[in-house]
């Protein structure tokens, strides 16, 4: 009898935490339904490197392509201002001619200006120099000073010449530069330009 009580007892007890929803099978099924397993920590943390991977691979990709088009843009205003300048020059100036020993189209050119000023423009360890004197005469480098930027290149600089032996016929000038933007360590924005204008003297030449 001692014994039937006790598993009576048990059984009574069992039947309670069945009614109240507290059996052992549930207690551990609610402890076990809350949280992320270890497998599904480390596929999340997987997904989520190979996003971040991506989309840190794209902005890269951009901010190279920024810099490379602004290294360009700054490049090209350099080149504009020292070509406006030269032309300036070369429109108001005379007796233009490509300097002795050269043919055309010539690499260095040499003209009066207007003010009566001599000048001399050639390239010269990738710059564009320029000769300003009173007279012809200009020095192999004590006279010639660089008018482009030093994180400019300048591959090739040609000066095509029209109408110069024909008195009757308006001088022109072409000019053609081909260089690329240099920065020191960087290699990977460096930018090819190619800038060709095309300027007539305002005045014939008249001897």
């Amino acid at each position: 009898m001692i014994y039937y009580s006790k598993n009576k007892k048990r059984a009574s007890l069992s039947v309670s935490r069945r009614r109240d929803g507290f059996t052992p099978s549930n207690r551990f099924a609610s402890r076990n339904s809350t949280g992320f397993t270890l497998i599904e920590m480390i596929v999340s943390v997987g997904i989520f490197t190979i996003v971040m991977t991506i989309a840190l691979g794209a902005l890269l990709v951009v901010y190279d392509t920024y810099r490379k088009t602004r290294t360009l843009k700054n490049a090209m205003e350099n080149v504009n201002i020292a070509t406006e300048s030269m032309i300036k020059k070369i429109r108001t100036g005379s007796q233009i001619e490509c300097i002795p020993f050269e043919l055309n189209p010539c690499s260095k050119i040499k003209f009066k200006g207007e003010e009566g000023i001599y000048y001399r423009y050639r390239l010269y360890n990738g710059k564009i120099e320029r000769c300003k004197s009173n007279f012809d005469i200009c020095y192999f480098n004590m006279n010639f000073s660089p008018i482009t930027s030093p994180d400019i290149q300048i591959k090739d600089l040609k000066f095509y010449l029209y109408g110069i032996d024909d008195p009757l016929i308006q001088d022109s000038v072409t000019v053609v530069i081909t260089g690329f933007s240099d920065i020191p360590g960087k290699p990977k924005y460096d930018s090819t330009f190619h800038v060709q204008t095309t300027v007539s003297k305002r005045l014939l030449d008249v001897f």
